[in-house]
């Protein structure tokens, strides 16, 4: 059977993963002028991306050029970009970022530096007075989807941390509305539970009870007192009022009733500012966290219904980070320790990869061990350990099978190791569908 290679039309995305046409992009690139007949140096290869980011127009006219700052190689492996981005709009910045990350990906696509083998990409975006609005790391198989039109889900295997002051301001909503919607509920449910249906009559403060009925009545033109639809209409310095009044029934969640006015009243002045759409400051989002977490953690431990989102979303980005951050290089390659003919050399060498193994799964169980884990996926993050720790304690047994020089053991434990592979890779496929 015959078989054909296609040809790539002019007007088709160029397979070198620029993501612009073939026509602007490589068709008349001839085959012999393929950039690997060159040895180039590091600085050099660095400072070509950067002159070829800073005249992107010249190829599209359609692209706009990259105002890089900064072009940097991290740790031989990781690629870094630093640029002006445009815009400090959220969506906008990660468009331009995108676009960045693709063009690089374009430029080491077929491997041509033999002397830059990258796993990842990291692109840093700021804005005209020099402040960071967004980190992006993507690996090399991730960022190639870009210039398969995949962008969606680009985005949803990279990590990102934003500062934009559309993505600050909207972390402040989602956290303000789930520190609030806790304790309502909290409030609603201990105190009907101890005081009854009218609970709000006895157990709130007639100038606060009269002032929330008021709210109702001017948006709905009825008076009501049932507490569980008017607890829906207070703010947060009332929700502290109804607390503190009532201590002795809330005391549990918060032993420290002093630390808890203090945090609801921060609260409340980075809540004026986010009612009014106003800036929301990197220092505001650190209290906010602080608040949160106080609050979240000992209120959802309780009532688990109580989805803390946030902390569960942190969670989720953490464990991304994790895994992909600090890949295993080994001390020797299998070609290395295969073509060793010095027996005692080729033990030595297998030794050293061994140990390195373990100290990079000891690594991930120490980080994994040192994240705050919401309530809702401890059994699920208690069972990543799990994994972890078996793997590790795998390994270390085929370290002290190795020493004793005995085939035969080492062999067997080879096998349990390939056997137990098995169950990890169950693991992650189980993670990602449920966590993904």
């Amino acid at each position: 059977m015959n078989y054909k290679k296609s040809k790539i039309g002019r007007n088709d995305i160029c397979p070198c993963g620029s993501g612009l046409k073939y026509k602007k992009c490589c068709m008349n690139k001839a085959e012999n002028s393929k950039i690997e007949d060159k040895e180039f140096s590091i600085p050099e290869i660095l400072s070509l991306l950067k002159t070829a980011l800073q005249n992107l127009n010249i190829v599209d006219k359609e692209v706009s050029n990259v105002a890089v700052k900064k072009v940097d190689l991290l740790n031989n492996k990781t690629l870094e970009c630093q640029f002006y981005a445009n815009s400090n709009n959220s969506i906008d910045v990660k468009i331009e970022a995108g676009a960045v990350m693709g063009a690089i990906h374009g430029f080491f696509k077929d491997d041509s530096f033999k002397n830059m083998q990258l796993n990842y990409y990291a692109i840093r975006a700021f804005d005209k007075q020099d402040s960071e609005l967004m980190y992006v790391i993507s690996s090399k198989e991730v960022a190639a989807l870009i210039g398969q039109g995949d962008s969606m889900n680009w985005m949803k295997s990279s990590i990102f941390q934003e500062n934009t002051t559309d993505y600050r301001l909207s972390v402040a909503k989602k956290q303000i509305s789930e520190i609030e919607n806790a304790l309502r509920k909290v409030i609603v449910d201990r105190l009907s539970k101890k005081h009854g249906k009218d609970w709000f009559i006895s157990c709130v403060g007639k100038k606060l009870r009269e002032s929330v009925i008021s709210t109702y009545y001017n948006q709905f033109g009825i008076e009501t007192e049932e507490g569980d639809v008017l607890i829906n209409y207070t703010f947060v310095l009332q929700l502290k009022k109804i607390i503190c009044t009532n201590w002795k029934d809330f005391s549990d969640l918060f032993p420290n009733k002093i630390r808890f006015e203090e945090l609801i009243l921060e609260l409340n002045s980075i809540r004026r500012e986010e009612a009014h759409n106003r800036d929301i400051s990197t220092v505001n989002l650190e209290q906010l966290k602080e608040i949160y977490e106080f609050i979240l953690i000992v209120i959802s431990e309780k009532y688990q219904d109580i989805l803390p989102h946030f902390l569960i979303d942190n969670w989720k980005i953490q464990i991304k980070e994790i895994m992909l951050s600090n890949k295993l290089e080994m001390v020797f390659s299998d070609d290395e320790i295969q073509s060793e003919t010095n027996n005692g050399l080729k033990l030595a060498k297998t030794v050293l990869n061994l140990q390195k193994l373990i100290n990079h799964i000891t690594d991930k169980e120490l980080k994994l061990k040192s994240v705050v884990v919401p309530v809702q996926k401890r059994t699920t993050h208690n069972e990543m350990i799990g994994v972890f720790e078996k793997y590790r304690f795998l390994h270390e047994e085929l370290l002290e099978s190795g020493k004793t020089g005995v085939l035969i053991q080492v062999q067997e434990k080879q096998k349990e190791i390939k056997k137990y592979k098995k169950t990890m890779d169950e693991f992650v496929k189980k993670f990602l569908l449920y966590e993904s």
